[in-house]
């Protein structure tokens, strides 16, 4: 979630990005600041769930972002 305390989505994306991982990342949000969009894109950022999201979005996101990290 982008809006949590102490820690927002993109810092822990970036945490996320630092390990040796292919961890794909969702980032959910209820309101993006579009200068924010250059960054997400730099971290790989495979999907953004726009609040509220239905549990049907939430699959298609999972099913999307795990298929994209396959070989």
């Amino acid at each position: 979630d982008q809006a949590m305390p102490e820690l927002n989505g993109l810092g822990l994306a970036r945490r996320i990005r630092s390990l040796p991982s292919a961890v794909p990342i969702i980032l959910c949000t209820g309101f993006l600041e579009p200068r924010l969009e250059e960054e997400i894109a730099q971290l790989g950022i495979a999907e953004i769930l726009h609040k509220p999201y239905s549990r049907v979005r939430l699959a298609g996101a999972l099913q999307r972002a795990l298929a994209a990290g396959e070989p």
